[in-house]
């Protein structure tokens, strides 16, 4: 499948391409950036706002660590991560990867070879470390720059945490409505860094939201199976929750065909969120 980077070159042959730890920050900005709610933000197509994220930060525009919480507030985000893996020992690392599959540009279900990954300490630190690129790329990078306050600081109740993610959306150029809503739960979910329980919460709130049907009750593929919700009149993406308990488990898009397919299958992508521990960060 053709990447962020190829896209670069081929379409920007006057900018400098940027590396894939570039890239990995360039992700992060999208994020990073609905905080400070400088610039609306439109996720149509995922690539296309990973593309012209990489392509911002290498022509100076976005700074990739535009956002960084105090040292207490990075704290409680390695808390409740933590709290959700209570297998993680003080001397081990919970390790986080971002799995990427797709179908219709080469092998069916071919793992993207680019994985970003996290090593979250045991010992409850704010230095967690992060590595992007191909399986032998070796950069790493420590870093106590986080995602939002929303992440460690939210309502409990389904509807306090829908009021907020409609504050959220309207400070960051999208509307209070459900596409708006339906936008910052995709940015959320799409976000290794964010809490699995806060994931869970934020998905089935826009679940329980008049205009989200059910997409495929029993949607399965490798490394992904439960039922699939989606917005009604948009088809781009799903999110795949555990039938009974409603727990996000992953995501599945569906871009159109271009002239990157190669078939025979429909073009598909699926993110899953894979942990395991381990004793030891690159």
């Amino acid at each position: 499948m053709i990447d962020e980077l190829t896209l670069v070159r081929e379409q920007r042959p006057d900018t400098r391409a940027p590396d894939h730890l570039t890239v990995t920050r360039a992700r992060r900005a999208l994020l990073n950036r609905a905080v400070e709610g400088r610039r609306r933000r439109r996720r149509r197509v995922i690539a296309v706002g990973l593309i012209a994220a990489a392509t911002l930060v290498v022509v100076g525009v976005v700074s990739p660590w535009s956002r960084t919480l105090t040292p207490a507030a990075a704290a409680a985000l390695t808390t409740a991560h933590l709290e959700e893996h209570p297998e993680v020992g003080a001397d081990q690392y919970l390790h986080i990867r971002k799995v990427e599959r797709t179908w219709g540009y080469g092998e069916a279900g071919e793992v993207n070879p680019w994985m970003l990954e996290y090593w979250v300490p045991g010992d409850g630190s704010s230095e967690w470390v992060e590595r992007s690129g191909e399986p032998d790329d070796r950069e790493t990078n420590s870093f106590d720059d986080w995602g939002p306050d929303l992440y460690v600081d939210h309502a409990d109740s389904m509807q306090g945490l829908l009021a907020q993610l409609r504050d959220y959306a309207k400070k960051n150029g999208e509307g209070p409505g459900l596409h708006g809503l339906w936008t910052v739960a995709f940015w959320i979910a799409l976000d290794p860094v964010a809490p699995e329980s806060f994931k869970d919460d934020v998905v089935r709130a826009v679940s329980s939201l008049d205009g989200v049907k059910v997409a495929d009750p029993s949607f399965s593929s490798p490394g992904l199976n439960g039922r699939a919700i989606e917005m009604r009149g948009s088809s781009d993406f799903w999110f795949v929750v555990d039938p009974a308990s409603g727990e996000f488990r992953g995501l599945v898009g569906h871009p159109e065909k271009d002239e990157t397919w190669v078939g025979p299958e429909d073009p598909m992508w699926t993110i899953v969120f894979d942990n395991d521990v381990v004793s030891d960060k690159p």
